[in-house]
């Protein structure tokens, strides 16, 4: 099997599995990808204000570790209004500086999805309550 290095993160070096690649948030539809999800170990949240899992057919939110000091998390979250905190990652799991997404909803379209520091993890939108998916992929 060829492997191929597409982009980067920061100074560690390019992020590469299996000719499969998910880049700053973004899912590549390409081979590999199933098997690399598969193979890691993935850890749900604790939810706060409100918000929970969307449930079926969609992934839960949760995160698990692609390499040394890369996070992927990635998940379908029912919500109040956003704007709020959905949960607050662990420590060994936080990015180094605040990271910003903009991520799909069900029904209010687009919002503004942040990791910060300290392991918030926001979404941002106006309206009412939504579901929110989101994918993230940082250094820590």
């Amino acid at each position: 099997m060829s492997r191929k290095t597409f982009g980067s993160v920061r100074s560690r070096g390019p992020l590469v599995a299996d000719d499969s690649l998910i880049v700053k948030g973004v899912a590549l539809d390409v081979p590999g990808l199933a098997s690399l999800s598969a193979a890691l170990v993935w850890v749900g949240v604790d939810f706060v204000n409100g918000y929970s899992d969307e449930g079926a057919p969609y992934a839960g939110l949760e995160y698990a570790t692609l390499r040394s000091g890369v996070v992927w998390l990635r998940g379908a979250v029912a919500g109040a209004a956003g704007g709020s905190v959905i949960c607050t990652l662990p420590v060994g799991f936080r990015p180094s500086m605040r990271r910003a997404y903009v991520w799909a909803t069900l029904s209010a379209g687009l919002c503004i999805g942040e990791v910060r520091e300290g392991g918030e993890v926001y979404a941002f939108w106006s309206g009412g309550a939504s579901a929110v998916f989101i994918e993230a992929i940082y250094d820590v």
